[in-house]
């Protein structure tokens, strides 16, 4: 009820302040646009502009007597804009959008700004991530940037063909090919495009060793670097770059690679350092291999050993490595142990202050959360938080009804928990809780539109989807209760993990020997569903999936019989 309340004031004010507008009562301020006039209210104006805020707190001249000239802005443009500020919902096009993103990054207007960095990113594909990676720049949109620079790093080889790559400028071109992230087999790779950018312009011949010396010429076979002196003049020809592909083709290779090599050849680490790759990896209850998946090679490879034996364990990524806790073997599990992806290896951590089974780990900013899960049949009420700088736990807080089974993820401060069960054995249950990280303090929110148990949360972009076992998929953000988005075809079991990636979320079953290699790729933004075979291995009904980057020099060795118990 309240939610609906808050709803319905916003729809109120929004009309009464555009009917303001139009009838320009209560105006105190006009804003020339190049020819056109704007009567509004500054108030408003400062509410949503930190440019305009600025301006009238400055005490201007102009601003007192309550006109503005804007000299670069197009009045068309302008007056979106404003019916935005006043909150009219507008409608972008591939026509104005550009304007309209120019508008919100000068006159400082975030909300429009992250309305327009969304219409662009909708149909981002290969064709235009370059264009739109460099206008993210421009205009300093981060969200908008971070997925026009995955699509650049992931599609790589493709763009590097295209006339967009070859209009880059040094410094872009740079950036891309030292990006630790880039999806590449081969450095040779990588070499050979940037030697494309330079031959496309003739006076790129001038940055020839500015290039150079970023790319990863150590990782490259002496076969390859002899053949280049030989097939390119102009390598020849600079003495500088000569001597620096001379120096890597008639290297002693033992050695190369260390800490105490690169120190003496006083070279920046980065180009001898492999780059890394997203990988799946899967944490097993009752076996220590730890299994993970390339998603670039599509390939699966053995990490270190797994430490200690337990089903229910639970597992997330936080700070970028992968943590697990709890379980049950012939104890209740208290353990937290750490995979640290930069040196492949696991830590032993602080232990837990309860043990618990098949419960949550939530990461929020530097804290990790273990909350919900089950004592033998019960359901286990606190709420422990750990903090990795201080090594230690201390008891946070209680739920505010008690579960097991129940999906959990973060928005901000706020821990958001979906369905679950009393215990064990009673049904499942449509409670929608949270836990507020900052106040320790947890409520009861609406009921879900379904019961559910075992369901998966995975957060996006300020947004909450929860994968249940039945095919629903549901979605929360703070504006409005969980709904229904979509039903796909239903799991062929209860468990399963689901891992986002590239803006699809990819749907692993688990615990089943049957479909254990069945990957379901679903679309957010249409509800489509399709099935992808997948080199998987076998893995019990406890099994996490949890995707994490991990350098490729620790993915050494290929497994060879994924499907081994």
């Amino acid at each position: 009820m309240a939610e609906k309340e808050a709803l319905e004031l916003k729809s109120n004010l929004t009309t009464g302040l555009l009917d303001l507008l139009a009838g320009s009562r209560h105006v105190d301020t006009t804003i020339h646009v190049n020819g056109r006039s704007f009567q509004c209210h500054r108030v408003v104006l400062c509410a949503m502009s930190r440019y305009f805020d600025a301006m009238f707190s400055s005490g201007m001249l102009e601003c007192q007597a309550g006109e503005v000239f804007l000299h670069n802005a197009h009045p068309a443009a302008f007056d979106v804009t404003l019916h935005f500020m006043y909150g009219k919902d507008i409608e972008l096009t591939a026509d104005n959008v550009c304007e309209i993103l120019e508008m919100s990054s000068v006159y400082q207007i975030p909300a429009l700004q992250s309305k327009c960095e969304r219409f662009l990113s909708k149909d981002l594909c290969t064709g235009n991530c370059l264009t739109r990676w460099k206008l993210s720049s421009i205009y300093s949109c981060s969200w908008l940037g971070e997925r026009s620079w995955e699509m650049i790093l992931h599609h790589f080889k493709e763009l590097a063909t295209t006339d967009d790559f070859h209009m880059l400028g040094k410094e872009e071109l740079i950036r891309i090919i030292t990006a630790d992230r880039l999806q590449v087999e081969k450095e040779e790779e990588v070499c050979k495009v940037a030697l494309h950018w330079l031959e496309h312009d003739p006076a790129r011949m001038g940055v020839l060793h500015d290039v150079f010396q970023h790319l990863k010429l150590p990782l490259m076979t002496q076969q390859y670097l002899e053949s280049l002196h030989k097939a390119k003049a102009y390598i020849r020809e600079n003495s500088t770059v000569c001597e620096l592909v001379n120096k890597y083709a008639h290297r002693q290779r033992p050695g190369l690679h260390s800490a105490s090599s690169v120190e003496e050849r006083g070279e920046p680490d980065e180009i001898f350092r492999d780059r890394s790759e997203d990988v799946l990896v899967m944490v097993d209850g009752r076996r220590q291999e730890v299994v993970c998946y390339s998603l670039q090679r599509r390939k699966l490879f053995t990490l270190a050993k797994f430490p200690y034996f337990a089903d229910g364990k639970a597992a997330c990524v936080h700070l970028g490595d992968i943590f697990v806790s709890g379980g049950v073997s012939s104890v209740r599990e208290k353990r937290l142990v750490r995979f640290n992806t930069k040196r492949n290896r696991w830590d032993e951590c602080c232990a837990m202050n309860e043990g618990r089974s098949y419960h949550n780990l939530v990461s929020v900013g530097d804290q990790l959360f273990s909350l919900s899960g089950f004592l033998d049949d019960e359901p286990v009420s606190s709420i422990e938080c750990y903090t990795s700088q201080g090594n230690s736990w201390q008891k946070a807080g209680d739920l505010a009804a008690p579960a097991g089974g129940i999906s959990a993820a973060a928005l901000g401060d706020m821990i958001y928990m979906f369905g679950g069960r009393r215990n064990r054995h009673e049904r499942e249950m449509p409670t929608f809780q949270s836990f507020d990280t900052r106040t320790k303090t947890a409520c009861i929110l609406n009921d879900l539109p379904l019961p559910t148990c075992w369901s998966q949360a995975v957060v996006v972009d300020d947004f909450i989807h929860i994968f249940c076992p039945n095919g629903h998929v549901l979605g929360f953000e703070k504006t409005g209760p969980p709904r229904i988005m979509t039903v796909s075809p239903k799991l062929d079991g209860n468990y399963f993990s689901v891992v986002h990636h590239r803006g699809t979320f990819l749907v692993i079953q688990v615990g089943d020997a049957k479909y254990h290699d069945e990957v379901r790729i679903f679309q957010p933004d249409t509800g489509e569903v399709h099935i992808r075979h997948e080199r998987l291995p076998r893995s019990l009904c406890d099994s996490k999936w949890v995707k994490v980057i991990i350098n490729r020099h620790h993915l050494k060795y290929e497994c060879s019989h994924p499907t081994h118990r």
